[in-house]
């Protein structure tokens, strides 16, 4: 195989921008519910026994569903560390939702976003870097009958593909690392040298 080859059947996950929020591209899914009913907004206040987060609502944005300020859900999430601000968007099937509370009586799981200090959450996906997004303009573009359309609103850049900048985010994984296709070629180039010392070395 040649490195021309190699390159042609390189998979391109490429996205616009925001996919990594509103979950509308090909490769950019998100686990919560867009359009969402509503959003609750709460911090993390503990973990139960399994290791999940547990959040208390302080905020809800839109229709609440069956879920009360003062109320828990839990999530898993890496980094959902003890006081880290959170906004779980929920949709309109309370099966789907589980409701406020599971039929045993425990705070249900839900998906959510992170914020950090500055109030921001930084979205990503196999298609999309890193990118921030404020609380509000998330809170507006989840809840919104066009998400995308609400983001690039707020800044074109969103409506751009995520490969247009010279090649395609992993994640938001780090651009000085290995990728697929230089693992692919690295490979190719490997058997080829292989097959020229078999040919120079007939008693291989």
């Amino acid at each position: 195989m040649s490195v021309a080859e190699a390159a042609a059947i390189q998979p391109s996950y490429c996205d616009t921008n925001s996919s990594c929020v509103c979950g509308d591209g090909s490769f950019g899914r998100v686990n919560y519910p867009v359009p969402a009913q509503g959003v609750l907004e709460g911090v993390v206040t503990g973990e139960d026994a399994s290791g999940q987060a547990i959040v208390t609502i302080e905020q809800i944005h839109g229709d609440g569903g069956g879920y009360a300020v003062g109320g828990t859900f839990v999530i898993s999430a890496y980094g959902a560390s003890e006081g880290r601000r959170v906004l779980a968007p929920i949709g309109s099937d309370r099966a789907d939702d589980a409701g406020a509370q599971s039929d045993a009586g425990a705070p249900s799981t839900l998906a959510a976003v992170l914020l950090d200090d500055e109030g921001v959450h930084q979205c990503s996906s196999q298609s999309v870097a890193q990118r921030p997004v404020s609380r509000d303009l998330f809170l507006a573009a989840v809840q919104s009958s066009d998400c995308a359309g609400t983001l690039a609103a707020a800044d074109s850049s969103w409506a751009d593909n995520s490969c247009s900048g010279g090649g395609c985010a992993a994640s938001g994984a780090d651009a000085s690392g290995p990728t697929t296709l230089g693992i692919l070629i690295a490979i190719v180039s490997a058997l080829a040298m292989r097959g020229r010392a078999r040919r120079r070395d007939p008693a291989e």
